[in-house]
């Protein structure tokens, strides 16, 4: 799905760039330079709800890393029976999850630091 061009908020070229790629906060624009006069011009008002924005996208986040720790350890469990009662099959679901939650995990926690580092350039 292709985004349909807007103006940017600051230069007014058509651009389908979204600031910090969130379609949620629906701010348009063309380039770094014209996203760090945006945020140098931001009022309180308008810092404060993307401050919110970003703490909740954080929570969300947080979430759903705890859930996917909690399915890892879970998967484990399912590995040790597995082993145990020497079934292959249900080892081999147990070892796909373990993996499919070690990716999502590492993705979470790399999603987590690029918001925590957007979330200071904004409040600096």
């Amino acid at each position: 799905m292709i985004r349909e061009q807007n103006p940017c908020m600051m230069c007014k070229r058509l651009t389908r760039k979204l600031l910090f790629n969130d379609s949620k906060l629906c701010i348009h624009m063309c380039s770094y330079e014209c996203e760090r006069k945006y945020l140098d011009t931001l009022s309180t008002q308008e810092e404060a709800k993307l401050l919110a924005r970003f703490d909740h996208m954080r929570a969300q986040i947080k979430h759903r890393l705890r859930t996917c720790w909690i399915t890892a350890g879970l998967s484990l469990m399912v590995i040790l029976v597995g082993f145990l009662t020497r079934t292959p099959t249900i080892f081999i679901v147990g070892a796909s999850l373990a993996t499919v939650c070690a990716f999502l995990t590492r993705y979470f926690e790399d999603k987590t630091v690029k918001l925590t580092r957007i979330r200071e350039r904004i409040s600096v």
